[in-house]
């Protein structure tokens, strides 16, 4: 079998992580774009690529694609499915088809009133049909709602740079993992859903975050920062 210039080891965790409805995918469904990308660089067709993880038609290999429009700075945000720091893959290729300067005020409104994939979709076609701005699309989307909850939400910088050169060698899972374990340090009886990027961190729950920020041991960001570069056994 033509593999397209990806390992075997690369192939199975592609063929993992595509189709299955396993809890714990090998590859993120960006990094499942950029295998397929790299498949397509060594002469793969859309056809091929559907065919080589079993799939009958090209139309999801092109959502994966997709994926690869959207700004750097919310692509680890995406996962397969909705987490209080996360959009799902379905409404994150939906939110790639937005002018790219506003995806990340995109993403954010779709974490803090975690909307749904159809939300997601009717967010995306207001905006694309009516040209209102993002927020009004979002006020429009969240008046069909018999009730509206609001999460808080905290994005930070990965601010050293040997910590982000070190996030940007391992994959999105062993970040997830790294990120879990610093949070779980900062606030254990907080229920928190966190994320983290080559560059930035998301962390988002339904307590105000900025009572976060005000601990002796500095700002929220600086200590997030100070875990991960811990965790990552570079502190």
């Amino acid at each position: 079998m033509n593999l397209f210039g990806l390992s075997p080891e690369q192939y199975k965790g592609l063929i993992l992580s595509v189709g299955s409805h396993r809890e714990e995918r090998s590859l993120s469904p960006v990094e499942v774009a950029t295998t397929f990308c790299r498949m397509r660089e060594n002469g793969a067709s859309l056809r091929d690529c559907a065919a080589a993880v079993h799939l009958d038609g090209t139309a999801m290999v092109s959502r994966f694609i997709r994926l690869l429009e959207l700004h750097p700075n919310v692509r680890h945000l995406v996962d397969w499915g909705q987490t209080g720091a996360t959009v799902a893959f379905t409404a994150a290729s939906e939110l790639a088809r937005l002018p790219e300067q506003e995806h990340e005020l995109a993403f954010t409104a779709a974490l803090e009133n975690q909307l749904s994939s159809t939300e997601v979709k009717q967010l995306v076609q207001a905006r694309l049909r009516s040209g209102r701005d993002i927020g009004e699309c979002v006020l429009s989307v969240l008046r069909l709602r018999p009730k509206v909850e609001r999460r808080f939400l905290f994005i930070g910088l990965v601010t050293s740079e040997a910590v982000r050169q070190h996030l940007a060698s391992i994959s999105q899972r062993q970040r997830d993992l790294l990120m879990r374990e610093a949070v779980r340090k900062l606030v254990p009886e907080t229920q928190l859903a966190a994320r983290l990027g080559p560059d930035a961190f998301t962390v988002s729950s339904m307590e105000d975050l900025s009572q976060l920020s005000q601990g002796e041991d500095g700002d929220f960001e600086a200590r997030v920062n100070d875990l991960i570069a811990e965790k990552a056994g570079l502190k």
